[in-house]
């Protein structure tokens, strides 16, 4: 995919105060992207996911921005969390799944 390539030249040329080495950052970046998609009005308190929006947004120290072009960061920002995955993105993710186990409201 050409736009694979492009957004991996991106990703490996940002300044280095942007950098991570372990892939954590991209892990970041995916959970961000996800929790600027607006909440559902639908949800009543307490129920539905924002519990779990809570808990995301504590991993990357608030509420996420407003990012234009959403759909399409979302789709960049996964692609690029599985592209870097490693050793330590994968037990952040199975301690994030714990955590998040552990905060299932009753």
């Amino acid at each position: 995919m050409l736009l694979g390539e492009v957004f991996r030249g991106w990703w490996e040329t940002r300044p280095s105060a942007l950098r991570g080495d372990d892939g954590l950052d991209a892990l970041r970046a995916h959970v961000t992207a996800e929790l600027a998609v607006p909440e559902s009005p639908y949800e009543l308190p307490g129920h539905g996911g924002r519990w779990w929006r809570a808990g995301l947004r504590e991993l990357i120290g608030g509420r996420p921005p407003k990012l234009r072009h959403l759909a399409a960061v979302r789709h960049v920002a996964g692609w690029l969390a599985a592209d870097c995955a490693s050793r330590q993105v994968i037990e952040e993710c199975l301690d994030a799944l714990e955590t998040t186990l552990a905060r299932v409201p009753t």
